[in-house]
């Protein structure tokens, strides 16, 4: 219940991975987001997990489906 409200208060995309009905939305939804110029950037994780930082994994197809400019940023902690 907690989780449905705060999805629903924030602007995140939230979808199964494992479901690809839930991919197609997103990829629609993100190309609808980033059309709009009055939107701010958006962020992506496309190695889509968690690592220990010292490798980069392979990224997900995912992330370049939305069919717009990608500029890769590292973060490490």
């Amino acid at each position: 219940m907690l989780q449905g409200a705060l999805q629903r208060a924030s602007n995140h995309i939230w979808f199964d991975r494992f479901e690809i009905k839930d991919k197609q939305l997103v990829v629609k939804r993100l190309s609808m987001y980033i059309n709009d110029p009055k939107n701010l950037p958006i962020l992506i994780f496309p190695e889509g997990t968690c690592i220990n930082n010292s490798a980069v994994m392979m990224f997900k197809k995912g992330s370049f489906e939305i069919a717009n400019i990608v500029y890769p940023v590292a973060i490490k902690v």
